[in-house]
């Protein structure tokens, strides 16, 4: 099962009814996995259940980059994704949509579907998904991603630190040159960068 998600990342795969259709018809994602052929649900709640062990999958990747020498660049580009939800937008509610359920919710939204995703704004005027704003940060000389982390927060602004962090952590460096966009950029996260590392 868990082959199934990174050739679905490669490929540009993110639903779980498109991983489904894929095992089904696809003769390489067939051979891969041996022809399992999980129903869409089986493959989200595996995904639901195994969240960390997941993580401890991409952390000894990085642990056999580093023993095969491909990360001794300290310079990392730091970003985030908009990944689309399960979660229709119609299945989205704002306080403006619904007053009810609303008072149990922290930040003023409730999806029916994934409970977790939350509405984010998108590149075209007035409109967003209801989704996941995935971060990652990519060392600059192989393009390998060293610190991932998914967030229902849909604004960069605080993200730097925590990412910049956990890329000087699996690059196991006492120093890092991080590179990000203006998204980034905050009052807070400046105190932290110093003068000589602001963001784009």
């Amino acid at each position: 099962m868990l082959k199934i998600y990174p050739y679905g990342y490669l490929n540009r795969i993110q639903s779980s009814r498109r991983l489904e259709q894929e095992a089904r018809r696809n003769l390489e994602l067939m051979w891969l996995v041996g022809r399992l052929a999980p129903d869409f649900k089986t493959l989200a709640d595996f995904r639901a259940d195994n969240a960390a062990a997941i993580k401890n999958v991409c952390r000894e990747f990085i642990v056999l980059w580093r023993r095969w020498g491909l990360l001794t660049e300290t310079t990392v580009a730091i970003d985030g994704s908009k990944f689309k939800a399960v979660n229709h937008r119609d299945r989205n509610f704002t306080s403006g949509k619904m007053q009810t359920r609303m008072q149990a919710s922290p930040d003023g939204q409730v999806s029916l579907v994934d409970p977790d995703a939350r509405s984010m704004a998108s590149q075209g005027k007035g409109t967003g998904t209801v989704g996941y704003n995935v971060q990652s940060a990519v060392e600059t000389k192989n393009q390998l991603i060293v610190a991932h982390e998914v967030t229902n927060v849909g604004s960069d602004r605080h993200q730097f630190k925590k990412m910049a962090d956990a890329a000087r952590e699996a690059l196991d460096t006492e120093k890092i040159t991080a590179i990000a966009d203006r998204g980034y950029y905050s009052g807070e996260q400046k105190s932290w960068m110093g003068d000589s590392t602001l963001p784009l």
